[in-house]
């Protein structure tokens, strides 16, 4: 557990300004970081563009109003000084894999492993990594194929709700949320912070990109490439994506 103060020592030998709310206790502590929608006042956070109310302890954004209950960090750079500031702090635990009943797993796979994402540093030139803090929910009677790799959560957890299906030769990104009774066929990718929603169909080879959102009932056909949410009860289709019909 790190003190407040050992954040506030660390932004002021970075040169960044902050921000303390009236409620601030500096000798209280941040036991982890999290992402900014479920973050506690235990836990610190970032805020890629503009504010959200939140509930963080710490908060690493680039405004913010004047009446906070937390610090705020200032940067023009949130995402870069967040992952800057909670290496130095925090090493990622080992990642759990929390299984329900009857969850079944081919041969190969690897489930757990951090998930792909780098920031450039344009002080250094460097690419530097992500920390994942993490973990593999797999809810009951998920069924995973032969060489499927699932990566932990950054700063959420990756959920295979009950009843998910994944074939062979999957790739399932960090924080990707799959609904219940969701099939996911061969080759198909989904990528980082995706949401499938219930009883959805991935085609074969199909491609979702990051941090969209899918309703529920949906059939992705064979192949395609979503790049924007779909709404439920559609079928989609191609490259980019468009809907074909409702169902």
């Amino acid at each position: 557990m790190i003190r407040i103060l050992d954040i506030i020592n660390w932004a002021d030998a970075s040169n960044l300004p902050y921000k303390i709310g009236s409620s601030v206790v500096l000798t209280d502590t941040i036991d982890s970081p999290w992402n900014i929608v479920e973050a506690t006042k235990n836990q610190i956070s970032f805020i890629d563009h503009g504010w959200k109310y939140n509930t963080a302890g710490i908060v690493f954004a680039n405004t913010c109003p004047d009446d906070i209950d937390q610090l705020v960090i200032m940067t023009t750079k949130p995402k870069l000084d967040f992952v800057k500031c909670v290496s130095e702090f925090f090493v990622p635990p080992p990642c759990k894999i929390i299984k329900g009943d009857n969850v079944i797993i081919g041969e190969y796979c690897s489930i757990g492993r951090d998930g792909y994402q780098y920031i450039l540093d344009d002080i250094t030139g460097k690419l530097i990594k992500f920390p994942h803090y993490g973990n593999v929910i797999l809810e009951d009677d998920v069924e995973i194929g032969n060489n499927v790799c699932i990566a932990r959560g950054a700063l959420s957890n990756t959920i295979l709700r009950k009843g998910v299906k994944v074939d062979n030769l999957v790739h399932i990104a960090h924080n990707v949320d799959v609904g219940e009774n969701t099939q996911i066929i061969a080759q198909s990718i989904i990528a980082g912070s995706v949401k499938i929603g219930k009883n959805c169909w991935i085609s074969p080879a199909s491609s979702i990109k990051n941090q969209v959102t899918i309703g529920d009932n949906v059939l992705i056909g064979m192949g395609a490439v979503v790049l924007k949410n779909v709404e439920s009860n559609s079928v989609m289709v191609g490259n980019p994506a468009k809907l074909l019909k409702k169902q």
